[in-house]
């Protein structure tokens, strides 16, 4: 029983994994709603349809959304490569950011 339970659990985690991206930062929308949408050079995999042109929307609301814009934003500024992660779900047509990863 433990065997299907967790290969249930593995599938559901699956489903809700969003889309990754790798590349350079390319453009920086700032929305009246709190949210700032990244573009990148990267062509995202695996992003749900409500991604609208392979962005990423981060809310600036959460201290999380905070800290994901400030190192976006870092990376844009400094030209460095990013590894965005999404998290499955969308905001302003833009998929919510999870992770982010700053290549050296």
């Amino acid at each position: 029983m433990k065997p299907i339970v967790f290969a249930l659990l593995f599938i559901a985690s699956m489903a809700q994994a969003g889309g990754k991206t790798s590349g350079l930062v390319t453009l920086v929308e700032t929305k009246a709603i709190g949210v700032v949408l990244y573009t990148m050079s990267g062509t995202p995999t695996g992003q749900p349809d409500c991604a609208t042109k392979g962005r990423y929307a981060v809310d600036l609301s959460t201290q999380a959304g905070k800290n994901h814009s400030e190192w976006l934003g870092k990376a844009y500024v400094l030209g460095r490569s990013v590894t965005v992660v999404g998290a499955g779900t969308c905001t302003a047509g833009g998929e919510n950011v999870l992770e982010t990863t700053i290549q050296p």
